[in-house]
C-alpha cells in the first residue's frame, strides 16, 4: 500500500512536469503547492480549534489549580477531576480536525521525503549545484522558515528551549541527511506553513482589536 502511495506521488510529480512543461523541480513544487493548498482550509480549522482550546486552558487555570490543593494525595482522583473539568469547558487534548490534519500532512510529508528519495533528483538547479546532495542555503533557509513558524504562532505555549532547538534539529538534517531536493520540498512547505501562521496571527490582533 505505501508503495502504491509513493509510486503515485512520483507519477503526479512526473505528469505535473509534462503537462505544465515544467522539469522535475518544478513539478516536485506544483504538487507540493497544490497539496498544501487543498489541506489549507483543514489546517486552518485544526490551528483555530488548538488556539480556542489554550484559550479555554488559560481561562481554567485557578480551577486547575483548585484541583490540585484538593486533591494532592489523590493522583487518580486529580486526573478524574480534570478530565471532568476538560469535559465539562469543552476542552480536547487534540480536535478532529487536528487529527485529520496531523495525518494528512504526516502522511504527504513523509510521503514525499521516500518519493523524492527513489525518484533519484541530481543534477543543478538555480543555485544549487547538484540536487542529490545536502545544500547549506537550503538548509538555512529551512531552519529560518521552521523557526519563524513557531516563534510567529499566535498562543503558542511551546517552551522557549523547543522553539529553538526544533528548526537547528530541521536545519541539521537539511545539512547532514537529506538531499537539496528533500530540502528544497521541505522549504516550501514550511513557506506555506510561515504564511499560514502570519494569516492567524493577524486574525488574532484583527480580533483583539474591535
Amino acid at each position: 500500500m505505501w508503495h502504491i502511495l509513493l509510486d503515485g506521488l512520483i507519477q503526479t510529480m512526473y505528469t505535473l512536469s509534462m503537462a505544465l512543461d515544467l522539469n522535475a523541480v518544478g513539478g516536485m513544487l506544483m504538487l507540493t503547492a497544490l497539496v498544501r493548498l487543498v489541506l489549507l482550509p483543514l489546517s486552518l480549522r485544526a490551528a483555530l480549534d488548538q488556539q480556542a482550546n489554550q484559550q479555554r486552558l488559560k481561562a481554567l487555570r485557578p480551577h486547575l489549580a483548585q484541583l490540585k490543593r484538593e486533591y494532592a494525595d489523590d493522583p487518580a482522583g486529580l486526573s478524574k477531576a480534570t478530565m471532568g473539568l476538560y469535559r465539562q469547558h469543552g476542552v480536547q487534548l487534540l480536535s478532529r480536525a487536528g487529527m485529520t490534519n496531523m495525518a494528512g500532512q504526516s502522511l504527504f510529508g513523509l510521503g514525499m521525503i521516500q518519493a523524492l528519495g527513489r525518484w533519484q533528483l541530481s543534477g543543478g538547479w538555480g543555485w544549487i549545484a547538484d540536487l542529490a546532495r545536502p545544500d547549506a542555503v537550503l538548509a538555512v533557509l529551512v531552519t529560518l522558515l521552521t523557526g519563524l513558524s513557531l516563534w510567529l504562532m499566535p498562543g503558542s505555549d511551546m517552551p522557549l528551549l523547543l522553539q529553538c532547538a526544533v528548526p537547528l534539529l530541521v536545519g541539521a538534517l537539511a545539512w547532514f541527511s537529506f538531499p537539496a531536493c528533500v530540502a528544497l520540498y521541505w522549504s516550501v512547505s514550511s513557506a506555506f506553513g510561515l504564511l499560514q501562521t502570519l494569516y492567524l496571527r493577524q486574525q488574532r490582533e484583527s480580533a483583539q482589536a474591535r
